[in-house]
């Protein structure tokens, strides 16, 4: 995830895919260690608040394939998922952006691949962030994979090899 300034988009406008939905507490709550004045009870409403067992359940460890919090999941709603002051969006966007790569030359090349049916991180986030890696001058392969999601063990298998690549002394391609 290069660039989740998009998620701060949709603050109280109800347009959350439900897998971004699953990722907001932990996001609110992981940028707000470093972001005091991002307050995650400010944004998390609804179930998450009302529910401490989902809350608990959003915020723990997990397997990915636990039922319980699936249903907990189930249970959030976008509209959820708001400000409750003026100025929590644009502290959120700032939280954002201020995590969002490149923050700098990278130090070696890069393979980044995306899934072109991405619901929970865009591609275009992502292609958004390959673009200024490459106007800095970074040697950077990008792969978009049309109709693929979040999760694609074709991805995994391109990445593997890339990286065998990498150690047999072929130099990296690059696409900037």
């Amino acid at each position: 995830a290069a660039d989740l300034t998009g998620m701060a988009t949709h603050v109280g406008d109800g347009r959350y895919d439900w897998s971004q939905l699953s990722m907001m507490p932990t996001l609110l709550t992981g940028l707000s260690v470093t972001v005091p004045e991002l307050r995650p009870e400010n944004f998390l409403h609804g179930s998450f608040q009302d529910n401490p067992h989902d809350k608990a359940l959003l915020l723990g460890c997990h397997n990915g394939l636990d039922p319980a919090r699936a249903a907990a999941i189930g249970r959030l709603r976008a509209n959820d998922f708001h400000g409750t002051t003026p100025q929590d969006a644009e502290i959120f966007a700032r939280a954002l952006k201020r995590i969002s790569l490149p923050l700098g030359p990278a130090s070696g090349p890069m393979l980044v691949y995306a899934g072109g049916a991405d619901r929970l991180i865009d591609a275009r986030w992502i292609h958004a962030a390959v673009r200024r890696a490459c106007a800095m001058g970074d040697t950077v392969q990008e792969i978009v994979a049309p109709g693929k999601g979040h999760v694609d063990p074709e991805g995994e298998r391109l990445g593997v090899q890339w990286i065998a690549d990498r150690f047999a002394g072929i130099p990296p391609p690059s696409n900037c």
